[in-house]
């Protein structure tokens, strides 16, 4: 038949949005930082300080540098959290005031969104709101934690690059 081909068709305009939207995006200018070890991978943006902490699994971001000896990890925190992931979800979510629970998509993964207010009698940070979001994945669980709601665009763009190693 004429004007036959053994090409695949193109695919829809739809459909090349659905596969980019299952991809981490990494923001221009942003460095990404890979933890074979606890399977993951996330993008730091441009200018902020970024700590390693491996003990605790974590990854800690900042405007400021973030001190070494210090109870501070970050503005924005990532970590591969020891907890089963039911666990962690019902501890972050009893430990605030006025807690909502939601559920976000992104890039195809579905996580769990807690945000709320610690209690006044926090020794470290009391009234202070935070944003989690956490998600299980490859049989681990995950945590991403915004403190304070300054840079919650941030906070999503960082959440965006979050990839894991299958």
């Amino acid at each position: 038949q004429e004007g036959s081909t053994d090409l695949e068709p193109e695919e829809s305009e739809e459909e090349e949005e659905e596969e980019e939207s299952s991809e981490a995006t990494i923001p221009e200018g942003w460095s990404e930082h890979e933890s074979t070890i606890y399977g993951y991978s996330i993008a730091v943006p441009d200018g902020w300080y970024y700590r390693f902490f491996s003990e605790t699994r974590l990854i800690g971001m900042d405007t400021n540098p973030i001190p070494e000896a210090s109870e501070y990890a970050g503005q924005i925190v990532f970590i591969q959290d020891e907890r089963e992931f039911e666990t962690m979800r019902e501890q972050i979510f009893d430990s605030l005031k006025g807690a909502i629970e939601t559920e976000v998509e992104v890039n195809g993964r579905v996580w769990t969104e807690i945000e709320g207010v610690l209690p006044d009698d926090d020794i470290f940070n009391p009234n202070q709101h935070q944003t989690h979001s956490l998600i299980s994945e490859n049989g681990m669980s995950y945590r991403l934690t915004l403190i304070g709601v300054t840079n919650a665009d941030i906070y999503d763009q960082v959440l965006g690059s979050i990839s894991f190693g299958n």
